[in-house]
């Protein structure tokens, strides 16, 4: 039985601070419990992500499974795109010849998450044309088939998207968690070009995997209109020539 009294981390200006108890068996977990508090602690600084976390967090499970509660809020986020894993892996038709190592057993840890994710009031967003600003709270579950799900809502607080020679700025910038994958929240974006008194732009709803794309606009107007007020600030007729023509396949 090892008790843990006191331990404390120090990252960037951060601090990590926490205590509990620790059960081994030939210098394996058994059993364990461990409570967590921290402040601006920073979990991350990489050219494509930086974060900084303040965590409240239970931490208890043994060998075979592992228990976290409680909330974790992110007063500092940078996300800068995605970048390809530069990492090797081995072909799965690999064979070893001569191999002294003896197979051995994989072990899944099964796990039982319940905690809060609340975004702070630096929380970014730069990638694929997207620069924003973030907020909201979301709550991040395990299922029984151990796969997370999300419920809450995060938003644009403020932002623009910028592709293809077109600049909009988020009018509407909502991603609503309802108890699906993490990676599958419905949208509800509307990114605008105001010009004066009209306004043009897109509507994105649907999922990131199927995303559904509608031309918006105020005044009504034909959508050949909407495209070039997007691209151009002016509308399609005497603005450009047949040569020349704008394309609703931009958009996509």
């Amino acid at each position: 039985h090892i008790e843990i009294v006191k331990l404390q981390c120090k990252s960037d200006k951060g601090k990590l601070k926490g205590g509990g108890h620790l059960e081994l068996q030939n210098w394996y977990p058994t059993n364990y419990h461990l409570q967590l508090k921290g402040k601006n602690f920073q979990l991350f600084d990489l050219p494509e992500l930086q974060l900084n976390a303040s965590p409240d967090l239970t931490i208890e499970g043994t060998g075979e499974n592992i228990k976290v509660r409680g909330q974790l809020k992110l007063p500092y986020v940078k996300i800068y795109g995605q970048q390809e894993d530069g990492n090797i892996t081995n072909s799965k038709d690999l064979e070893i010849v001569d191999s002294t190592l003896l197979p051995t057993e994989e072990k899944t840890l099964k796990y039982d998450i319940d905690v809060q994710l609340l975004l702070g009031k630096e929380v970014f967003l730069h990638a694929i044309g997207i620069n924003a600003r973030l907020g909201g709270d979301l709550r991040v579950q395990s299922t029984r088939a151990e796969k997370l799900v999300g419920h809450g809502k995060l938003y644009v607080i403020q932002g623009t998207y910028s592709g293809r020679g077109a600049s909009l700025e988020i009018n509407r910038g909502n991603i609503y968690f309802t108890g699906g994958p993490l990676n599958q929240p419905e949208l509800d974006i509307l990114a605008l070009r105001r010009m004066n008194e009209i306004e043009a732009g897109v509507i994105l709803t649907g999922t990131p995997q199927e995303l559904d794309i509608k031309l918006y606009s105020r005044p009504i107007m034909p959508e050949s209109d909407i495209i070039s007020y997007i691209f151009t600030g002016q509308p399609m007729t005497g603005s450009r020539s047949p040569s020349n023509p704008v394309s609703y396949t931009h958009l996509r």
